[in-house]
Order: C-alpha cells, then structure tokens, then sequence
C-alpha cells in the first residue's frame, strides 16, 4: 500500500469502509477525527473507503473541519486491496449504532486491525470488549479508544488476536456449512410425524397433513 499523501510516517491511519450515507452516522467520524486533531493536529489520517449520496456533503466537511486530513478513495477493486489496506491501518471506525449486521467491521477484525465501534447494533452479535472497543457512539468515547490503541501494549495485542479468531469462526465456508446444516434439521424436523400439541388450536391450516401432524 501507497502511503497517504502528506501524511507524516507516524500519523495514527483511520479507515472507514462501507456506503457514504446518511443512515452510516458519518458525522460521527468527522467529530471524532477534529476532536483528536484539535488534540494534537497532523497526527491522524482517515481513509474513507466506499461510494455513496452523502459523498459531496462529507469532502465539504472535512475540508471545512479537518484540512487535509481525509482521503477519499472511492470503491477499491478486488477484496484483496481492500485486505490490504486494512492490514495497512491503526484502526477500523464503525460509527453506525443501527447496522444490522455489519460485514466490514467483520473483515477488519479478519485482517487484525483493532475495531472500535458503538456498544449496541448488529456489531455486537460478534463484537465485544474483549475483541474490539465497543464504546458509546460520542466523539469522545470514539476518540479515546483511538488514544488507547495508539498506546499500545498486551490489552491491544490481546483483543486484535482475539478479533481474528472471532472472524475465523465467520469464514464463508463455515458459515454456508451451517445453513445447510440448519436446513437438513429443519427437514428432518417436518418430514417426521408430530403429535398433536396440549393445547388444541382454534384452527387447522390445510397445510397441516403436509407436515406431517396427525390430525384427528
């Protein structure tokens, strides 16, 4: 990876990577990255990796809040680029509170880079303290994880390992091996008879001899 244009060698390097839009909470990393530039300015740089409507409104902010701190990279071709890059960084910023899921705080973590991300939403599903930094969705709290991670040592060494061996739990093949796991179970579930359950119900769906329910 290319170092970041006018970026000193020891600047701390942020990334984001998802859509730029409205519902993603991006403000929230503008407000943190003036928070800590105004703490110590030509420190940090981020990198906003991902295309979308709020684009525009985003490069006018952070040229009017943090100059020359943020670059914009679009979207990055192949998976491998992206892995690269992340590998490349300090630290992965995911400011969505509401994510359902949250794919690329996931690929972060695959790649070792520390994950800091609001303590609720679908990110908690895989995240926790003890493998990323879940946190309040404030600039403040976002921008002292940010300090913590700078600082180093075993509690950041520790949750980065922890992290990848969280996203090795999530590797495709294991995942898609557990739908069709799940699926098997479900079938084997419907294709047996059933009992009647204890307490009847108001009505019969004609579906019920498909099933399988013995119905008297």
């Amino acid at each position: 990876m290319q170092a970041v244009a006018g970026a000193p060698e020891e600047a701390c390097l942020l990334v984001y990577a998802g859509r730029l839009a409205p519902e993603k909470n991006l403000g929230l990393l503008v407000d943190t990255l003036a928070l800590l530039e105004d703490e110590a300015p030509g420190s940090y740089r981020r990198l906003m990796v991902g295309e979308g409507g709020s684009r525009r409104e985003l490069e006018g902010e952070c040229s009017r809040l943090v100059p020359g701190t943020v670059c914009f990279l679009g979207h990055l071709p192949g998976r491998q680029t992206l892995a690269g890059l992340l590998a490349s960084a300090d630290a992965f910023l995911h400011p969505n509170p509401r994510e359902p899921f949250g794919l690329a705080p996931l690929e972060a973590m695959a790649s070792g880079l520390p994950l800091v991300a609001p303590d609720c939403g679908g990110v908690t599903s895989f995240a926790d303290p003890g493998n990323a930094w879940l946190v309040a969705p404030a600039p403040e709290a976002f921008a002292a994880a940010v300090r913590e991670i700078q600082r180093g040592g075993e509690v950041v060494t520790a949750r980065r390992e922890r992290a990848h061996r969280t996203a090795q739990r999530y590797d495709w093949g294991q995942v898609t091996a557990a739908y069709f796991n799940l699926y098997d179970e479900l079938c084997a579930s419907v294709s047996r008879p059933c009992r009647e359950p204890r307490i009847a119900p108001a009505f019969y769906s004609t579906a019920g001899n498909r099933l399988g329910w013995e119905l008297q």
